[in-house]
């Protein structure tokens, strides 16, 4: 098996909208992730060069954008990833006001709870080539 990739990042309170997002995407989420996401994301404040690296080096797999009630939604480019050993997906919105240096967490627990996380925690995210 190959060493696994890693990133590391400090924990950081986003702007509150993760959770609104992971409710509108949550079952086109669970049927692409394989898991019924926690509703909220987990924020990670990264190299940004880093980041660009880390992601071009792992398979992603698109959620293709949506409308629904009126409103469209954009794409989501996702990445299967591990915190703690357990399963986790960067989450990332196909749109070009991203920020480049977060990274969004999705997992099927509240990752700040059960990990007793903080603001501040630094974190590491690895990815294992299939």
């Amino acid at each position: 098996m190959e060493r696994p990739l890693c990133i590391k990042g400090k924990v950081t309170t986003g702007q509150g909208r993760g959770s609104y997002f992971v409710r509108i995407y949550r079952t086109r989420l669970r049927n692409l992730v394989g898991f019924d996401p926690f509703i909220g994301t987990l924020n990670l404040k990264v190299n940004p060069e880093e980041a660009a690296v880390f992601l071009k080096n792992m398979q992603e797999v698109m959620l293709p954008g949506f409308d629904e009630d009126g409103k469209s939604y954009a794409a989501l480019e996702t990445y299967n990833v591990k915190v703690f050993d357990l399963d986790a997906v960067i989450v990332k919105p196909c749109l070009s006001d991203r920020d480049p240096s977060i990274i969004e967490l999705i997992a099927a627990v509240d990752l700040r709870e059960m990990f007793n996380i903080k603001d501040g925690d630094e974190l590491e995210v690895k990815y294992e080539k299939q």
